[in-house]
């Protein structure tokens, strides 16, 4: 297993797992750490694709999590590796499969494969 960080998580979709030249880079998803500074619920869409296939709004998440405002939510664990055989990508917003962008960003640890 392997950790990263993505410390500005907003509206525009990155990947999780780095992906060389839009190519797939599938793995799984272990757990999230994440801080949510802003005075509403924010939501993390993530997609079992690459980037470059994803269009916020109109593709819909493989899984979208609330988390609940102005807090830390230490570890979302899942108990089992969750798999994304295509690619791990994700984005922050306001609606758990919409595009529109939180007032602050969201600070994301996580565990991956």
């Amino acid at each position: 297993m392997q950790v990263g960080s993505n410390l500005a998580l907003t509206n525009t979709v990155v990947a999780l797992k780095p992906q060389i030249a839009n190519q797939p880079a599938g793995g799984g998803l272990y757990f999230l750490g994440v801080y949510n500074p802003n005075a509403s619920v924010a939501f993390i869409q993530l997609f079992n694709a690459i980037v470059a296939n994803v269009t916020l709004g109109t593709t819909t998440p493989t899984l979208s999590l609330g988390v609940p405002a102005s807090v830390y939510t230490p570890l979302i664990q899942i108990p089992i590796e969750l798999q994304f055989p295509t690619g791990i990508c994700f984005a922050a917003t306001t609606t758990a499969n919409g595009n529109t962008a939180l007032g602050s960003a969201l600070v994301v640890g996580y565990g991956f494969d």
